[in-house]
């Protein structure tokens, strides 16, 4: 082991776009993350520091659970205490183009998770409002990276190839460190 001093634990939900027959919701998935962190003793005054790694979906799931953290109390409060550092890759903060997932996930039943991403919704504003107080935490060291160029991401069918941007909404390329959301 690399880091004997570090425990590392994978969280993971179903992320298939075609044949998916999961209904969850964002707050589903959230709440399921806070039970395992829960479960594996995570809200216990005696539980070593959490240092959270988002990559894109899974950046809206941490958010959300931060959210449901913070407006909470007792033990489940001590979780959200426990975060030290949060590193976001390519997460869609304020949506993206859905156009080529939505012709793949139509009619299924994760459209309803799919469509959480759209940058129409609003859903994804909502939670970058509230997530905002919980970015200003002392303790909590925010880091987010993102993609500044189209790049090939999905394909809605074999013939025909579509492309996507993981859109941040920051006035300089690159990565921003700590208090990363701008005023709008």
């Amino acid at each position: 082991d690399d880091m004997p001093a570090m425990k590392q634990i994978i969280y993971g939900y179903d992320t298939a776009l075609t044949g998916n027959e999961s209904f969850q919701v964002v707050k589903d998935l959230a709440l399921s993350l806070i039970a395992k962190l829960r479960s594996i003793g995570r809200s216990s005054k005696a539980a070593k520091p959490l240092i959270f790694f988002a990559h894109s979906l899974g950046g809206i799931i941490l958010k959300h659970a931060m959210v449901i953290l913070a407006g909470s109390s007792g033990v489940e409060k001590l979780i959200l205490q426990q975060i030290r550092s949060v590193f976001f890759f390519g997460v869609p903060h304020l949506g993206m183009e859905m156009s080529h997932l939505l012709a793949i996930v139509q009619g299924q039943a994760n459209e309803p998770l799919v469509r959480t991403l759209s940058r129409d919704g609003g859903y994804l504003t909502l939670l970058d409002d509230q997530f905002r107080g919980i970015a200003l935490f002392p303790k909590i060291r925010i880091i987010s990276a993102y993609e500044t160029k189209m790049s090939r991401a999905t394909r809605v069918s074999n013939a025909v190839p579509t492309t996507c941007v993981l859109l941040m909404f920051f006035p300089t390329p690159g990565i921003r460190r700590r208090n990363n959301y701008p005023n709008r």
